[in-house]
């Protein structure tokens, strides 16, 4: 960790990459199928709670809106995490959908863009940094592995947050140690078997899972990731006829997992 934030403090000044343009959501957010990402995360306040958390991401779909201003991600997530509440380490794993949108913009406030062979195999960095008089924060977002670290630390709210990349392979190229969460091979395949009919629906959609496991709750969201529906199915049937045509996201949710999927409505 030490080293790390070290490298990072130095590397504007070794290894700043002359004449070099922002770059953009799209430049930062650009994934592909089969690209692996291993975060570990600690947030520590100083007198009290604590969370540490560790996330394997695998995105395993993409495609593109109508007009092509956003790119949607299927992606997996499996993760382990522990509080000082539940000091146990719990796992979790789900089937998500996430968009990007603006990916021409350049929305973060940055202070150098700079490539360092030690960090991400030498791919492009943009870095925000801002020291106020009790603390600092840095933000590294990296050319095709998104926020890629971000550090927050403050005397003054007591508080200390580390949420970095520590490993990455995206399309066989690697950085990094891999940090694996175990114990999800049976439950990526039951949440894969997870099966909504009919996609595309007109009226009423039908979900199943392994085992007749009851689905206990569904969660319908709009493109912008709004929440647009919330319903209790019955005998795992839900009406959707009050949605108007389009593409929405729905989080299907039974008591041992979630998962998330793509809702085409007629």
């Amino acid at each position: 960790m030490k080293t790390l934030f070290a490298a990072i403090l130095i590397a504007f000044v070794i290894y700043q990459a002359k004449g070099q343009d922002t770059l953009t959501i799209g430049e930062v957010y650009d994934y592909e199928p089969g690209d692996q990402f291993h975060y570990n995360e600690h947030y520590q306040e100083f007198y009290g709670s604590y969370f540490f958390e560790i996330r394997n991401v695998e995105i395993i779909n993409k495609y593109y809106s109508v007009n092509n201003d956003t790119v949607y991600y299927v992606l997996t997530v499996s993760q382990m995490d522990s509080t000082s509440e539940e000091p146990y380490w719990n796992n979790h794993f789900l089937t998500d959908t996430i968009p990007i949108t603006h990916l021409l913009e350049y929305p973060y406030e940055i202070d150098s863009i700079y490539t360092d062979p030690l960090l991400y195999n030498g791919r492009t960095i943009n870095r925000r940094l801002d020291e106020f008089d009790d603390g600092s924060y840095i933000d590294l977002w990296v050319r095709g592995c998104g926020l890629a670290y971000h550090y927050y630390f403050s005397w003054y709210a007591q508080v200390y947050h580390v949420d970095e990349l520590v490993y990455y392979n995206k399309n066989g190229e690697e950085w990094g140690t891999p940090l694996i969460v175990t114990g999800f091979n049976e439950i990526r395949k039951i949440s894969s078997l997870i099966n909504i009919f009919p996609n595309p629906a007109a009226s009423f959609i039908t979900l199943t899972a392994p085992g007749d496991l009851p689905v206990e709750e569904v969660i319908i969201y709009n493109h912008l990731g709004q929440k647009f529906l919330t319903a209790k199915p019955e005998n795992n049937t839900v009406d959707v006829s009050g949605l108007k045509a389009g593409m929405y996201m729905i989080e299907v949710k039974t008591k041992d997992f979630n998962s998330r999927q793509k809702l085409i409505k007629q």
